[in-house]
């Protein structure tokens, strides 16, 4: 099976519009496509602007004939007006020296990962009103690193994960357009259960175990946390993401 992932940020005010686009033109026309499983439209708990289209497909030659169609551009040019503008700015001088600024627009990011899972197995509920929570954690591996991680990942961790009440189903997935980047895909009931998940102390307990295999800078940051009782945040933490499903459907 095959996911793709585009992320954008939605101007806030705009959400309702977009969701409304998503439902009358972006479903239906992914539910036209060969090899489109399902496709949702999720929305982070912590940073509402911004928002993934959630899809899965048979397999990848599926979803690259969807790109190859001009339908996704086609799409993508009709949500543009949604697009929440850049922070980025690009300063220039005009011909009559005044200092110019520009917004950069944002480009939505397309992340696609390969899910080890049965061709039309169903992991997301058929009926888009089921509310359910996705969980993204995104970690940095040491370079040389990522055998023994994904080892250590998919023997010790995952089937821990797969326990944890209200967990449906739960992934390391690899990105195939980044060979470097893994994600730990789980999908729960609610976000609660993936709260109580994380407050249990299991979540660390997990990521202790893999802890050698995150770069050097992850090291030092546990020694000190621990030689100073406080908690110290840098560029390498691991990344933890939730999001809520607020429309979608299934084509099976």
């Amino acid at each position: 099976m095959y996911l793709r992932m585009v992320q954008a940020k939605i101007n806030t005010a705009s959400l309702p519009q977009f969701r409304r686009l998503y439902e009358e033109n972006v479903i239906p026309a992914l539910g036209s496509m060969e090899g489109c499983i399902h496709a949702s439209l999720l929305q982070s708990t912590d940073r509402p602007e911004e928002c993934i289209s959630f899809t899965l497909w048979q397999q990848r030659r599926h979803a690259d004939a969807y790109e190859a169609s001009g339908i996704f551009s086609k799409l993508l040019a009709e949500a543009s007006q949604f697009f929440e503008g850049s922070s980025e700015w690009d300063l220039h001088l005009g011909s009559d020296l005044t200092l110019r600024y520009d917004p950069v627009p944002e480009e939505p990011v397309v992340k696609a990962f390969h899910l080890p899972t049965n061709p039309g197995a169903s992991i997301l509920p058929r009926d888009p009103s089921v509310p359910i929570y996705i969980r993204i954690v995104t970690p940095q591996i040491r370079e040389g690193k990522m055998a023994e991680f994904r080892h250590i990942y998919t023997e010790a961790i995952l089937p821990q994960i797969r326990s944890a009440k209200g967990c449906l189903h739960a992934y390391l997935v690899e990105n195939l357009r980044q060979k470097d980047q893994v994600i730990s895909l789980s999908i729960w009931d609610r976000k609660q259960s993936a709260d109580n998940y994380e407050q249990s102390g299991l979540f660390s307990t997990l990521t202790h175990q893999v802890e050698h295999c995150f770069p050097e800078m992850h090291q030092l940051k546990q020694q000190l946390e621990r030689e100073s009782r406080s908690r110290i945040v840098t560029s390498e933490e691991l990344s933890v993401e939730g999001y809520e499903v607020i429309t979608g459907k299934s084509f099976l």
